[in-house]
């Protein structure tokens, strides 16, 4: 399957818009890498997949990623759950 011949697309679409306080993302990653907000030099969407919206934001030489749950996403807590876990288990 291609994507591009999913079932009712415009709906599936639709349900993936993301809408959220860039101003306020910025603090919470500055914030994550202990850094100030005046310090974010960009700002920028790296990939959209069937789940999330990832980021990438350069904040004083460090390069932090985002990444936002789409609202169609559910249950969100368990879908990133289970990531954590997964990357969890790799580095042990």
């Amino acid at each position: 399957m291609s994507g591009r011949d999913r079932y009712n697309e415009p709906l599936r679409l639709k349900e993936r818009i993301l809408h959220f306080d860039v101003a306020e993302l910025k603090k919470a990653a500055a914030a994550a890498v202990t850094k100030d907000v005046a310090g974010v030099q960009s700002f920028h969407k790296v990939a959209g997949g069937g789940f999330n919206g990832v980021f990438e934001l350069t904040i004083d030489g460090l390069q932090p990623i985002a990444r936002l749950p789409y609202p169609s996403t559910y249950p969100k807590h368990f879908s990133v759950a289970s990531e954590v876990a997964t990357m969890d288990l790799i580095r042990s």
